[in-house]
This record gives structure tokens, C-alpha cells and sequence, in this order.
């Protein structure tokens, strides 16, 4: 099972998100600036298993909220990105 995000942007209704591509969208970037852990770029549609969390954090102004399942893990924008 792919982990899935609630993402809170600062202006803007929270929505849930299972893939690169609705991430990307959601934040407003493009779906290869995403950090992945692996460092290999995510493709469309990508599962956000590889996910980098903390590079996602510092680079888009988001904080990860979380537990240990897939189920309760929240992004919220904190400040703008720049």
C-alpha cells in the first residue's frame, strides 16, 4: 500500500493525494522538483513512497505531521514558497 497525504496549502482547500502528480499539482510545481529519497526524479502518476519528507519540508515551507501507518499523515503549509 502507497502512502497517501492530506496537504494543507496556506490559501487553498486541503486535499488528499496518493500520487506525484496530484502532489505537484496541490503545491504548484512540477512533478521532477519533487526531492525523492532515492534521488532519482518521480515520474507521472508516481507512488510517494520515495518521498524525501524533510526535503520536502525545508524546500516548499510545508511541516509533516504524522504517525507510524499511512493513514494519518498530513502536510501543512507553514510559510510561502519562495
Amino acid at each position: 500500500m502507497c502512502i497517501w497525504f492530506e496537504v494543507t496549502p496556506l490559501h487553498g482547500n486541503p486535499a488528499e493525494v496518493e500520487t506525484s502528480t496530484h502532489l505537484a499539482k496541490v503545491v504548484g510545481c512540477e512533478i521532477q522538483d519533487l526531492p525523492t529519497s532515492s534521488g532519482m526524479p518521480m515520474d507521472d502518476d508516481e507512488c510517494l513512497c520515495d518521498l524525501d519528507i524533510t526535503a520536502f519540508e525545508a524546500k516548499f515551507g510545508y511541516r509533516y505531521e504524522g504517525c507510524e501507518t499511512t493513514f494519518d499523515n498530513m502536510l501543512i503549509e507553514v510559510t510561502p514558497c519562495a
